[in-house]
């Protein structure tokens, strides 16, 4: 049985077949998203519990998407776990003040990610 649903939106192949091994192995049901526009919109219907969002991608920045996110009542209330390469502070600010509950950097560290994950995990379940 699955823990959970998560759905990752990175514009990169690589990441997003990485971060899917990860968390299926993890037990949770995976959907993946390349790009903003398309990664709301699975939101809505898939309704995750968990959403891994890249800040710098083509086209939609991360930021955008978070915003949106946090715009539809239906998913608003979701954790965003921001990955993201950039590593300046003001990023991670600009994350955070977008809609982001967390931030991960790259190259991903798993342990790091599964205990940021299960933070904005259990936070839900409080």
């Amino acid at each position: 049985m699955a823990l959970g649903k998560v759905l990752i939106i990175d514009d990169d192949a690589d990441i997003r077949s990485f971060l899917s091994i990860l968390f299926e192995g993890w037990s949770f049901e995976v959907a993946t998203a390349e790009n903003g526009m398309d990664g709301i919109m699975l939101a809505l219907d898939f309704e995750p519990t968990l959403i891994l969002l890249d800040l710098n991608m083509r086209g939609m920045t991360g930021f955008e998407t978070a915003r949106r996110i946090r715009a539809e009542s239906k998913i608003a209330s979701t954790p965003i776990l921001a990955v993201t390469g950039l590593g300046k502070a003001e990023d991670r600010d600009e994350a955070h003040l977008a809609g982001c509950d967390a931030v991960v950097s790259k190259p991903i560290d798993a342990s790091v990610l599964y205990q940021a994950m299960s933070r904005l995990i259990g936070k839900m379940h409080q």
